[in-house]
């Protein structure tokens, strides 16, 4: 029979019939709740009336005696924020009663966009002890964690933030598990507090990525991504900051440099690793062309000295500015050349603001133009030594280098 061509191994996969009986609940489901608003203005009114004129003690056996219309009445219309608080705790224990998956869906929705609301919370935590196993149908795994949040004094969002630093699973998947709807503000009030409780240090960031951080912080508003950034970067040392969640910042805030008012949420210490991150990072694009990384890997260790950096197209140049004193370093790997600095900045940074520097297509002569040997000019300090990058010639620059930054 298996070589038989007429014959063929069949295997049921119900794909296709769980999509269409989706859609067909999906479809009565509108139906019933079209039916149910339309009787509202009618019913609800006497529905409420009656509520209100009954004791606690007699809610539970009117909550059994009503029909599934009137009980979807009372769902469909929740939470009920003109009520007194009385009728809306009535209300809890009638839905909490007459509890069905669709009472928790509805609840867990609301609650999406509304999270102060303390009856809706009581509400959605009425449901889950009524049906810790299948709430919401979530997966027993992930299930668990609602747990310490229903539990939480503060609040359910607090305690899902609490649960989520807990998670050994990234937060995407959490959250997808737990059917919070994206864009909604719980999934936004949960991102914003997690990473303010959590980005001081790596430990979500490598269960999440980088890029997934991104991307969440894409989302929040500017004084809330402030808020949250302040977090991560009063935590870190320059060299422990990250490409892209710095690369996001200085898009969003703009350059320190030149709008540091953006910058103004952090302490004088965060700025200024700020800025040193800003020079290692010009560094790194200067030097990204050199075969090795040799001369990258050495004036990285200078950035904690480095006051800023300035670097030219045309010629490929970089000035190194120190306390003092100036590195200047071409593209092309030859001789560094070390100047005082306020003779630097009178006879040779000037030279890149006159006509015949900046219309001249001559690379070399510009070039030319930023080596001055002289070791004054009209009584002012300028050259002091030039280095070449030659044999070992880190040992040569350290000689230079701690005597210059001693001076």
């Amino acid at each position: 029979m298996e070589n038989n061509p007429r014959f063929h191994l069949f295997a049921f996969e119900p794909d296709l019939l769980r999509e269409v009986s989706r859609k067909v609940e999906a479809r009565f489901k509108n139906v019933e709740q079209s039916l149910v608003l339309s009787r509202r203005a009618v019913l609800l009114p006497k529905l409420l009336e009656k509520i209100r004129g009954l004791s606690f003690t007699e809610i539970v056996p009117f909550a059994q005696s009503l029909k599934k219309m009137e009980v979807l009445l009372l769902l469909y219309d929740y939470p009920f924020t003109s009520e007194t608080d009385e009728t809306r705790s009535k209300i809890n224990v009638i839905l909490t009663t007459r509890y069905s998956g669709t009472v928790g869906q509805r609840a867990w929705g609301l609650f999406q966009q509304d999270l102060t609301d303390r009856f809706l919370q009581d509400l959605i935590r009425d449901c889950y002890y009524q049906d810790r196993v299948g709430f919401m149908g979530i997966e027993e795994t992930f299930l668990r964690l609602f747990e310490p949040a229903m539990e939480e004094k503060q609040g359910i969002v607090h305690g899902l933030v609490s649960s989520l630093q807990k998670a050994s699973f990234s937060t995407r998947e959490v959250l997808k598990k737990w059917k919070v709807k994206e864009e909604s503000l719980l999934e936004e009030e949960l991102i914003k507090r997690l990473f303010a409780a959590s980005l001081s240090d790596d430990r979500i960031i490598k269960k999440d990525g980088v890029p997934y951080i991104v991307e969440r912080l894409e989302y929040l508003s500017l004084q809330d991504y402030k808020h949250v950034l302040k977090f991560y970067l009063e935590a870190r040392e320059h060299l422990q900051f990250h490409f892209l969640i710095m690369e996001q910042a200085i898009r969003r805030l703009l350059d320190p440099r030149e709008r540091e008012t953006e910058w103004d949420f952090l302490s004088e210490r965060a700025l200024k690793q700020v800025h040193r991150w800003l020079i290692g990072n010009e560094l790194k694009k200067f030097f990204e062309t050199d075969e090795n990384n040799e001369r990258i890997e050495y004036w990285k260790r200078f950035i904690n000295y480095m006051n800023h950096v300035e670097s030219l197209k045309d010629p490929s140049v970089v000035f190194i500015y120190f306390e003092g004193f100036v590195v200047v370093e071409f593209r092309k790997i030859g001789a560094a050349y070390f100047y005082h600095e306020a003779g630097f900045q009178q006879f040779i940074h000037s030279k890149i603001h006159l006509a015949n520097f900046k219309h001249s297509k001559n690379t070399a002569k510009k070039e030319s133009m930023l080596k001055d040997t002289n070791s004054m000019r009209h009584g002012i300090k300028l050259f002091i030594n030039k280095l070449d990058h030659r044999g070992d010639w880190q040992r040569k620059f350290d000689i230079q280098m701690r005597q210059y930054l001693k001076e």
